[in-house]
């Protein structure tokens, strides 16, 4: 980056305290999958603090110690190439990208449920398909518009999911107030963790915690990273968990279990709740959009950032040409999403003759993605530790607590709790093995992981010539 660039960013783009902190609940809070959470019953509300104490906040401390004291664009990708060279920094960039470019098909299978759900009722699955897929090209078209108001998007949105939250929250109040008992059981014993059924929804709960690297990795932006990022790191690891304990219990005060599928079960919260009809009628339609509203941005903001990624490796040598074209007018990254829109098109239409439902193709992609999503974080915690042995970092920044065998001891449970997250997904202890979709997941994050390195050796070798 020219200093010109870096003055720019100083006088134009500095992140403030609460554009980190809304940052980081926008890309971290993920009300789709609150939904499959939910269907653990009370455990679920248990497993998550236990996961916040145990897991997200060391993590989050680990990327706040990255972030203040290596601030660069890129995140994971920088502080990998840092630690690694530019191949492994190239291998992280393609898995960002890829990881996109699987996961909008599944966000878009999820939105178009929902707003038929709302505004249309029941439709055939093909039908649920041909929208989704119509609105992955809608996303691209409007994430190859020029970029002049990202903070702002990310901040409303954020904002959105936490009314979001709230609504729900209350939805069960008002159903408690009129005499409703509590739909699922919320006795003692209910909270109490079971295992084998935890592992059911194990990587679901992992990536609802995943992202604190997003905002951390855009500390040459942040106004003061030393003191900042560790702050709303700590915050934000309370904040967003309590939001989804806030939205799981509201989930299981008013929704039946037989009602929690992964599409419906935040709009019945409101659907159930007892309320006159032109009441109901009101809050499902206000909700309900920014419900579609919140879905839209996110996918909007994570496609944007993985296409400018992928550009910039392009641009390096690290991944293929046509990752690197730009839109001319908009200097968007217009080869990047063009790819992203046909792969998550491809995709959809594969995984849609082995799924029968909409929330099958969605859990089916869902499953896809977090493979590919969690492999760059277990590369990351060993980059991390790299970085403390070989580089100084910034004097006087932040650093994780304790003597460096704590730092040590975070990052190996950190890639522990991912690793068996990963093999969790592909053989479900206590759930009947389905070869064919071990096949099909094995298989495809093989082939993510082949085809990124034939193109990365590719571009390199085309890049000393």
């Amino acid at each position: 980056m020219t200093i010109e660039n870096q003055s720019v960013i100083k006088n134009q783009d500095m992140l403030k305290r609460r554009d980190i902190f809304l940052g980081m609940i926008c890309v971290m809070f993920f009300l789709d999958t609150v939904g499959p959470v939910a269907s653990m019953g009370a455990s679920a509300i248990t497993w998550s603090l236990v996961i916040t104490l145990l897991f997200v906040l060391p993590s989050g401390l680990i990327m706040a110690e990255l972030g203040a004291n290596y601030p660069a664009e890129g995140g994971m990708y920088a502080w990998v190439k840092m630690a690694y060279g530019s191949r492994w920094g190239a291998r992280m960039s393609w898995l960002y990208w890829a990881n996109n470019a699987i996961w909008i098909s599944s966000t878009t299978i999820f939105t178009a449920s929902v707003f038929c759900q709302i505004f249309i009722g029941e439709i055939g699955f093909l039908y649920e398909l041909i929208m989704s897929i119509v609105l992955v090209w809608f996303i691209i078209f409007v994430s190859m518009r020029p970029l002049r108001a990202t903070t702002f998007v990310t901040n409303l949105a954020a904002i959105f999911k936490i009314i979001v939250t709230v609504g729900m929250a209350l939805m069960a109040i008002i159903y408690l107030t009129k005499g409703h008992a509590a739909a699922n059981d919320l006795s003692l014993k209910a909270f109490t963790p079971r295992v084998n059924e935890s592992f059911l929804f194990l990587s679901a709960l992992i990536y609802n915690y995943m992202g604190f690297e997003v905002m951390s990795s855009s500390g040459n932006r942040i106004k003061n990273p030393r003191r900042d990022i560790p702050r709303v790191t700590i915050i934000n690891s309370f904040m967003v968990s309590g939001l989804y304990i806030m939205a799981i219990l509201a989930i299981i005060i008013i929704v039946p279990a037989k009602d929690m599928s992964i599409v419906n079960a935040i709009m019945n919260c409101f659907l159930f709740a007892d309320l006159s009809a032109a009441v109901k009628a009101v809050i499902v339609y206000g909700f309900g959009l920014i419900f579609l509203s919140i879905l839209f941005a996110q996918a909007i903001t994570w496609i944007s950032a993985a296409g400018r990624l992928a550009a910039g490796a392009s641009k390096d040598g690290e991944l293929p040409r046509a990752f690197g074209v730009m839109h001319k007018r908009n200097d968007t990254p217009m080869g990047a999403l063009l790819i992203t829109g046909t792969v998550g098109t491809v995709l959809a239409v594969i995984y849609s003759f082995i799924a029968t439902s909409a929330a099958d193709l969605f859990w089916s992609l869902f499953s896809f993605t977090n493979i590919i999503f969690l492999i760059p974080y277990i590369i990351n915690y060993a980059a991390f530790l790299k970085l403390k042995k070989t580089r100084q970092g910034t004097e006087g920044a932040y650093k994780v607590p304790g003597p460096p065998w704590v730092s040590m001891i975070f990052a190996r449970t950190g890639q522990f709790v991912l690793l068996l997250t990963i093999f969790v997904i592909i053989f479900t202890p206590g759930s009947p093995l389905n070869l064919f979709s071990c096949g099909m997941l094995i298989a495809g994050t093989l082939s993510v992981l082949v085809l990124g390195e034939l193109f990365i050796r590719s571009s390199q070798k085309r890049g000393r010539l």
